[in-house]
């Protein structure tokens, strides 16, 4: 008898190689949510560039360094893509904006809050610029913005008045939603539209954020806030 003859047949194998390996789909998971972030900020990149109605896939995809079929492979059509990153944008802004009233001290919390407003149109122009364009032709975008400020303007008021910092007559909880909407008037202006005199009496973003911080604290309290908490105000420089 052979060497080769006598010796025990091997056990397949096959079941084994047939197994998926351990941990691939997590990773294939892992590539495709990291194409999808690219896909997202590439579009918004590019937003800061130019109109939202010109933009184009091709345009997308060559940023996001993909190809055409994976951005398909992810969004049907470009609605989707900006939907999804606008809705991202507005949940984490005002996210952001409900953590400002965590403080206690009134003036720290509409700083905050200030701080939150002036960055998303300082650091993300063309987000907030495609929200408007979308919301004029779009309600549901518009309802987006106004259910999530009526309720942050209406907890503002509540954290307000039990502060005890309030003078006179009680604060009015469409007060603080006008002047959220003023605000957002204001940034609008200076960020997006580039009013010349607004820009050239604005100055760096800190101060932009300090000056908004006390006007909407002295129209909100009917005082100001403490001077030694000021940098800009408190030295003739702002409002």
């Amino acid at each position: 008898m052979s060497f080769v003859a006598a010796r025990k047949p091997r056990k397949s194998n096959k079941n084994a190689s047939s197994r998926p390996k351990r941990g691939a789909p997590r990773r294939r998971q892992g590539r495709s949510e990291r194409t999808r972030q690219k896909i997202k900020d590439a579009v918004i990149g590019l937003l800061n560039e130019q109109n939202y109605f010109d933009l184009t896939i091709t345009e997308i995809c060559q940023s996001a360094s993909i190809a055409t079929g994976g951005f398909y492979f992810h969004y049907e059509k470009k609605a989707d893509l900006i939907d999804e990153v606008l809705r991202e944008h507005n949940a984490n802004f005002w996210s952001v904006l409900m953590a400002a009233l965590d403080y206690r001290d009134p003036f720290s919390a509409v700083y905050h809050a200030s701080t939150a407003l002036v960055r998303a149109f300082h650091d993300s122009p063309g987000l907030v610029r495609c929200f408007n364009q979308l919301a004029m032709i779009d309600k549901s975008y518009v309802r987006l913005w106004e259910t999530a400020a009526t309720g942050w303007a209406m907890q503002l008021a509540e954290m307000l008045a039990a502060s005890g910092e309030m003078r006179g007559s009680d604060l009015k909880k469409p007060n603080a939603y006008g002047l959220l909407s003023f605000a957002d008037m204001l940034l609008f202006g200076l960020y997006i539209e580039r009013d010349p005199a607004l820009v050239a009496a604005a100055g760096p973003p800190d101060e932009v954020i300090e000056n908004l911080a006390v006007l909407w604290y002295r129209a909100l309290t009917g005082h100001s806030p403490p001077a030694a908490r000021l940098a800009y105000a408190n030295r003739g420089l702002g409002i």
